[in-house]
């Protein structure tokens, strides 16, 4: 990336990406040295009206805040409007002392560069004042011998994940209902572990954390109630379940509903009918979540303001690379290579990324501009465009 104005801060500026094709963007860096109508100025004087991503650091040259806008000019200078703009705006330009901005090829580009960065920098103003019901979170099955699943924010360190979910409250209830279905603890990660397989010095009394063994809703790993491969067992059941590979459990708690109202044991029959209504939703949630990304594989042609075509490649709803239409023959070379390579590594869009996942992102894009999936290229199509290209 062009470096127009060089300084030395902690902040080093946005990095690289590979959203757009290397080399195409600058980075412009200006440092307010008193008065806010200096900034101002500079604004207009100097950045461009054109699709791109900014930054604002404070003070203590800290990134605090990130955003896009389709005009970068025309975006900055709404946060000088005292009376039109919005209050967090006014908030934020007041701590503001750096700007930076980096051009992008389009609006769409732009969009997922946003998303980019506000996962892999965290800026106070784009986190703080977000509603946990508004925050996207994850189904997580954690690497302990005795496997938790809960719904949180992933660290990186799960051994599978499952969403993203918008709605914290709904979906950790059928979190809690799985637990409850599937015999697997749920109490802290800091819980002791023992197992009936496992070598004892001293055969002592275990007490179980909680009332989950007595109400025999739990294998209790806690109190040796059951061996490691016992555990495991259910936590492959419940894996498989989240991956849509094994829906047994509906059809179990289906039957032993109509049982328990056969016999008129309604209370128990209304249990497992919520058990079941729960159970049902997270299955077609994920389900959804499957197919959008089954149907988000393919190549998205798309201008770019240096008036050259950019190929991005978007599989299972992830945004990986993009590339410029080749010019010469290394370079479709080149280019038909890297799309066999890309698309033949379906794992690739299995493998949720805990710092970023543009499956919505891409999702609500193609909502908004539905007539653009019109020029949308499979794998075939694009490498058949390219080899017919003198």
């Amino acid at each position: 990336m062009d470096q127009l104005f060089t300084f030395h801060l902690p902040f080093q500026g946005f990095g690289t990406t590979t959203v757009y094709p290397a080399n195409f963007a600058s980075v412009t860096c200006f440092k307010a040295k008193s008065k806010t109508v200096k900034l101002k100025s500079w604004v207009e004087e100097e950045i461009p009206d054109q699709p791109g991503i900014y930054g604002m650091l404070d003070a203590n040259q800290e990134l605090i805040y990130i955003g896009k806008a389709k005009k970068l000019r025309t975006r900055l200078l709404s946060y000088f409007r005292g009376k039109s703009r919005e209050a967090k705006a006014g908030r934020i330009i007041r701590e503001t002392k750096v700007l930076l901005y980096e051009t992008t090829p389009n609006e769409f580009s732009a969009l997922v560069r946003e998303l980019e960065l506000i996962q892999k920098f965290k800026p106070k103003f784009n986190v703080i004042g977000i509603p946990d019901h508004r925050r996207l979170s994850y189904i997580a099955l954690t690497r302990t011998p005795a496997g938790i699943v809960q719904l949180r924010r992933p660290t990186g360190q799960e051994s599978a994940l499952y969403g993203p979910f918008a709605g914290n409250r709904i979906i950790r209830e059928a979190v809690r209902q799985l637990n409850l279905v599937f015999f697997l603890r749920d109490c802290p990660q800091n819980q002791k572990m023992e197992f009936a397989d496992d070598l004892r010095i001293f055969s002592l009394p275990l007490t179980p954390g909680c009332l989950r063994y007595e109400l025999k809703t739990c294998l209790a790993p806690c109190i040796a109630a059951c061996k490691r491969d016992e555990y495991r067992d259910q936590v492959n059941k419940a894996k498989a379940f989240l991956e849509g590979k094994d829906p047994q459990c509906l059809h179990q708690l289906l039957g032993k509903m109509k049982s328990a109202a056969k016999n008129y044991s309604y209370e128990l029959a209304a249990i497992l009918r919520d058990q079941y209504d729960q159970l049902s939703r997270l299955s077609e949630r994920l389900g959804w979540l499957r197919q959008t990304r089954m149907k988000q594989s393919f190549i998205y042609p798309l201008p770019s303001i240096d008036s050259r075509v950019i190929w991005t490649f978007i599989q299972n709803g992830l945004v990986l690379e993009s590339h410029y239409l080749p010019q010469t023959v290394q370079e479709k070379e080149t280019l038909i290579a890297r799309i066999q390579v890309i698309f033949q590594q379906k794992k690739i869009g299995q493998r949720l990324k805990p710092s970023v996942d543009s499956v919505l992102l891409v999702a609500a894009w193609f909502r908004k501009y539905s007539a653009q999936r019109d020029n949308l290229l499979t794998p075939a199509q694009a490498i058949q465009l390219l080899q017919d290209r003198c």
